[in-house]
């Protein structure tokens, strides 16, 4: 029953698997995998996402009624879940993001104090990373404060800004004393702006 209400709600609304996916905040192949058969039980978590995306209720989702209802508030479907407040992909140039792209389920670390958040990995893998992974990051003004500077060669994300085109592009490197200045040039801007906690693929 599960399928049937996901293609029924994407042809309701004419978008594709994979950007239900985005939607949902959910790896991108995750509703290609369901309709396959190879997600046979989702976590609820995952439901209360996809329901969201899709603009219908969970029950209605599951079969247990035939109103497609409302769709869970963002409070319900994302619990204490991070912003996503950018995209990590290595040569990419894009306009700054001026709001969050919504909220991925992902809790906070509890070990930092500091404000917390996520972004999505684009690319080839890279320093453990892998396409689709989302990273929960820390501020690193905040980590600062708390902890003090990273330690040599743990993965910080650093924002390249052109300003003259009002563009960023957001990497990852490994700390190391001097990774802003040896990153700027005449046209390009370096600062670090998250430390990585953590990383994970969400299904």
């Amino acid at each position: 029953m599960l399928k049937t209400r996901v293609l029924q709600r994407l042809e309701a609304l004419s978008i594709t698997q994979w950007e239900a996916a985005r939607r949902a905040g959910l790896h991108r192949n995750f509703v290609y995998d369901l309709m396959e058969g190879r997600k046979q039980k989702p976590q609820q978590k995952t439901l209360l996402a996809l329901a969201r995306a899709l603009q219908c209720s969970v029950d209605y989702l599951i079969g247990n009624t035939e109103e497609i209802g409302s769709p869970p508030p963002v409070s319900e479907a994302s619990g204490q879940g991070l912003p996503v407040v950018g995209i990590i992909e290595e040569g990419a140039w894009r306009r700054p993001l001026k709001q969050p792209r919504g909220t991925v389920l992902i809790q906070p670390d509890a070990r930092y104090t500091g404000r917390q958040s996520a972004y999505l990995f684009r690319g080839d893998p890279h320093a453990g990373l892998e396409d689709g992974m989302f990273v929960l990051a820390v501020d690193a003004g905040d980590y600062e404060r708390q902890i003090g500077a990273p330690a040599a060669g743990n993965p910080v994300i650093v924002e390249l800004r052109r300003k003259a085109l009002n563009e960023v592009q957001t990497v990852v490197r490994p700390w190391a004393s001097g990774l802003e200045m040896s990153l700027r040039s005449t046209d390009v801007e370096a600062q670090v702006v998250a430390i990585v906690a953590a990383a994970f693929r969400l299904y």
